[in-house]
């Protein structure tokens, strides 16, 4: 209590840290019940014990509550021997409404984001005590929501923990998903691969979906870019190497997306002819920089930004992340390959479906982006045996090495 003393503004975790002290000393009821009524002719002696109890308990509780303020604070409070009347008059005073107290902790534990590099567990340790909060205030959010949030506040390096997660239905207590984060910081060293999943489209679409290229009817000569950071990586961020189209990008990190985005601009505008009109982001914070806003506008690109938590208004884009997860579970399903292979996995659903045939549209987005059909003789079963030729070798070795 001496690390907390209540000085007026603080009055919700003052309450909070003098209950824990009293229960602990086994005195937290003489907060809230009343002196008991014992009278010494026509009480008996069970009801003369606890009078007596109440009195001592009340004498050194308030003893804990006046040490427990600021000295100004006391002067108000010391002429009053009787807690529940000290608790009764401070709550009038200086009690915060429970909406108030509720509806800061929900905005905190929302907008909780763990910045990249830092450590995971204290991340952990600070979303369990708004947890913990949020459960005394009876917030009425759920294990599986609480959960939900502390991935989505995780950055880009824990995509794969994120994505493993989830295609295995695990169902963890937070303790436990803390505890699996840790591990996960201490095999990874913090890096990841993060794959761009690209599409390209000449016709007008009912949404937008991740990645998505799209010509303005009538134009042809105008695209709009939509990307987006949640899920499965569409965005250039994180350690490891994207796909658009068929073009690999190498992203370092974080820092890079500007950089990346004015690179991807180029090879756009240069392969396909068009100009980029609209970046689409969830409010990503490498989208939200000084730098990345000043380009936008200097080169005449809208910067859309979808509003926070409203993940249904981009179905389609939600739809697509969901049709990438169920093709790469089937394909791990079906193969003895370790998980480490999720990348490699999503990188190849993401070009089969550039590549297949649509209703929907004349042209696949691979014919679109490199100008002809997609060929189609050199796909193979995922989890195939794979031979690589040898440089190097006597007459009569073998002409290839199969791949380990």
């Amino acid at each position: 209590m001496d690390t907390n003393k209540f000085n007026g503004t603080n009055y919700n975790d003052w309450l909070w840290n003098l209950r824990n002290t009293l229960d602990f000393e086994n005195q937290g009821y003489v907060l809230d019940k009343p002196l008991p009524t014992a009278s010494p002719e026509g009480s008996s002696p069970e009801e003369r014990v606890t009078f007596e109890k109440w009195l001592k308990d009340n004498h050194k509780v308030c003893s804990i509550i006046l040490a427990s303020m600021t000295n100004n604070i006391q002067k108000q409070y010391h002429r009053l021997d009787d807690v529940p009347a000290i608790m009764l008059y401070m709550k009038e005073v200086y009690a915060v409404h429970d909406r108030h107290v509720r509806y800061a902790a929900t905005k905190s534990f929302f907008g909780t984001k763990m910045a990249e590099g830092s450590s995971v567990q204290s991340h952990g340790v600070k979303m369990l005590s708004l947890v913990e909060k949020l459960e005394d205030l009876k917030a009425g959010l759920d294990n599986d929501t609480y959960i939900d949030v502390i991935l989505k506040s995780l950055p880009p390096s824990y995509d794969p923990f994120i994505i493993n997660y989830n295609m295995n239905g695990l169902e963890k207590s937070i303790h436990e998903l803390i505890n699996m984060l840790v591990q996960y910081e201490a095999m990874t060293h913090k890096s990841a691969t993060a794959v761009l999943v690209g599409e390209v489209s000449t016709s007008k679409a009912k949404g937008k979906r991740v990645g998505r290229w799209k010509r303005k009817k009538g134009k042809g000569k105008a695209v709009a870019a939509t990307t987006r950071s949640e899920g499965v990586p569409a965005a250039p961020k994180g350690k490891g190497k994207g796909k658009v189209g068929g073009s690999q990008q190498s992203k370092a990190n974080d820092f890079e997306a500007f950089r990346r985005f004015k690179e991807y601009r180029l090879e756009v505008e240069n392969q396909t002819g068009r100009e980029i009109k609209a970046l689409r982001s969830d409010r990503g914070e490498e989208y939200l920089s000084s730098e990345f806003i000043d380009y936008l506008n200097e080169n005449g690109i809208l910067s859309q930004w979808t509003p926070p938590g409203t993940p249904q208004l981009n179905d389609v884009a939600e739809r697509r992340n969901r049709t990438l997860l169920d093709m790469i579970r089937s394909m791990m399903s079906f193969t003895e390959l370790p998980p480490s292979f999720w990348g490699y996995a999503i990188e190849t659903a993401a070009k089969l479906l550039n590549m297949a045939p649509s209703k929907m549209v004349p042209q696949t987005p691979y014919e679109i982006w490199h100008g002809k059909p997609a060929s189609y003789k050199y796909l193979r079963v995922w989890g195939s045996p794979a031979y690589v030729k040898r440089l190097v070798g006597d007459t009569l070795d073998s002409r290839s090495s199969m791949c380990r």
